[in-house]
């Protein structure tokens, strides 16, 4: 069985990662988009009065309780790779090697444990190229654009969002924001 994720990216931001989180947590809320729980994950939320009217609508189920299952607002010291951990064939867009393993070498350490290291200044080599890459300039077997940023928004299981919302969020944000829609199983 299969799900997605939805992310939220900022572009280009003058706000700082902390900035940014406070900012985003304050504008879904008014927005209606999201309710946090408790204290004890103030990341962690779940689907707010108004979620369904930010949400696509397509293939919705009849138990299915919001447009998305719940979600997080992530901030790090330093870049992560996305949609990692879920990225399944990395490649080097140059001559499509599989670059999977080279990737985890840098995300994970011996012992399985994340690195917290700022990924914008790693690079890989390709094995059957040697190219220097950037983990952004690699592609999959869909296509999708990876991303390396400090900060995004992460909702689990779930529609995309409206063209309509998204514009009105990114306003209320004072920034822009890509949409990456990820499938894994």
């Amino acid at each position: 069985m299969g799900t997605n994720s939805v992310y939220l990216i900022p572009r280009e931001s003058a706000m700082t990662a902390s900035e940014w989180s406070a900012k985003v947590r304050e504008v879904l809320v008014e927005m209606g988009v999201v309710e946090f729980g408790d204290d004890s994950d103030p990341s962690n939320f779940g689907n707010g009065e108004h979620a369904d009217s930010a949400f696509e609508s397509g293939g919705v189920e009849e138990d299915e309780p919001g447009p998305f299952d719940f979600g997080f607002v992530h901030q790090y010291p330093g870049a992560v790779f996305l949609p990692e951990p879920y990225a399944e064939t990395p490649m080097c867009p140059h001559c499509g090697s599989e670059v999977k393993a080279d990737v985890a070498a840098l995300r994970w350490d011996e012992d399985g444990n994340e690195r917290e290291i700022d990924m914008r200044e790693l690079r890989i080599t390709c094995p059957k190229c040697a190219r220097k890459l950037r983990l952004d300039e690699l592609k999959d077997d869909f296509g999708t654009k990876f991303y390396l940023s400090d900060r995004f928004v992460e909702f689990s299981d779930a529609r995309m969002p409206r063209e309509e919302w998204l514009k009105e969020f990114n306003a209320r944000m004072g920034v822009e924001h890509d949409v990456l829609e990820y499938g894994y199983t």
